[in-house]
């Protein structure tokens, strides 16, 4: 039954409306069987860590783990570290956009400005929230106190 309505929802459709409405019924079959729903890529140059600064990729990943168990233990959600070999704004957008499919939510983390606020502004038009926790984090708790 499963792999009738997969194919279902895969056929090409003329309309734009019908196309757009079983991409959604796709996607939404997708997230309820598959563990996307509740995983989240926490993804970093490694270029602003801690207050360390710039000490790249490898010396990046066992904070992004932390943060990664943090997301389990307090949210119950699987989180993954991804730290990429990259200081170019483009080429993190690019990645997110690249994970979005496997993903329901990014995480941006520790990433140095301007370049946060680059690739920040280069993900919203993904269909999936992306969080930059330096920035965004940062006004949620000053709106919070």
């Amino acid at each position: 039954m499963l792999n009738n309505e997969f194919k279902r929802l895969c056929c090409v459709v003329h309309s734009r409306r019908s196309c757009a409405l079983r991409e959604y019924k796709l996607t939404q079959t997708i997230i309820e069987l598959t563990s996307r729903w509740n995983s989240v890529a926490v993804v970093s140059d490694g270029t602003r860590v801690l207050g360390l600064g710039d000490i790249g990729p490898e010396a990046a990943m066992p904070v992004m783990e932390g943060k990664a168990m943090l997301f389990k233990y307090l949210g119950g959600v699987d989180a993954f570290a991804i730290c990429l070999r990259t200081k170019d704004p483009g080429e993190i957008v690019r990645v997110c956009e690249l994970l979005e499919p496997t993903f329901g939510g990014i995480n941006l983390e520790d990433i140095e400005k301007p370049n946060a606020s680059r690739s920040g502004k280069g993900t919203r038009e993904l269909q999936i929230p992306v969080w930059h926790d330096d920035q965004q984090g940062t006004a949620t708790v000053i709106l919070a106190v």
